[in-house]
């Protein structure tokens, strides 16, 4: 899905949350934990280790605070972990990375304040012009929030899976 930036949307935080980017050394634990329980049961999201978390920080895309981090009373409520695409022409490009929000809080409003952070820091802080997304369209509630955000289909991929016997 893409979007062109800025989007018109504000976020609104609940009372008491903190915005800031991720600080290494110190915020690993608090996200593995976040991303881990939000993805369970996900094909290439779930059971992260600090070892995949370090082997995606240390790319030269990684920005600290291109990893919005959402804290409420010293615990990590959510995050939206955004990447530019410095290639991408004719317009700057960003990406919405990974975006989580902890289990014990989705339904309460921070998901689409976190997608909306994540858009601010990519058009205000890095200069992107667009922003794109991947998501499985199974995920309709996602998909409908991203729409409301004014993002689009741009592509659409299919995969397909069957179990094939080894008998006739």
């Amino acid at each position: 899905m893409r979007v062109a930036l800025p989007v018109s949307a504000k976020p609104h935080w609940p009372p008491g949350v903190t915005i800031r980017g991720f600080r290494p050394d110190q915020d690993e634990a608090a996200w593995l934990d976040v991303n881990n329980r939000a993805f369970e049961g996900h094909a290439e999201q779930a059971g992260w280790t600090a070892e995949d978390l370090a082997v995606r920080t240390d790319q030269p895309w990684f920005d600290a605070e291109g990893l919005r981090m959402v804290w409420a009373e010293e615990r990590l409520v959510a995050f939206n972990w955004t990447k530019l695409h410095p290639y991408s022409e004719p317009r700057l490009v960003g990406e919405i990375f990974v975006i989580a929000v902890d289990p014990d809080r989705q339904g309460s409003g921070l998901g689409r304040a976190t997608i909306v952070e994540g858009l601010r820091d990519l058009s205000a802080r890095q200069g992107a012009e667009e922003a794109v997304l991947h998501v499985d369209t199974a995920e309709r509630s996602a998909v409908h929030l991203y729409r409301s955000l004014g993002f689009e289909t741009e592509h659409v991929s299919r995969a397909f899976r069957a179990e094939v016997g080894s008998g006739r």
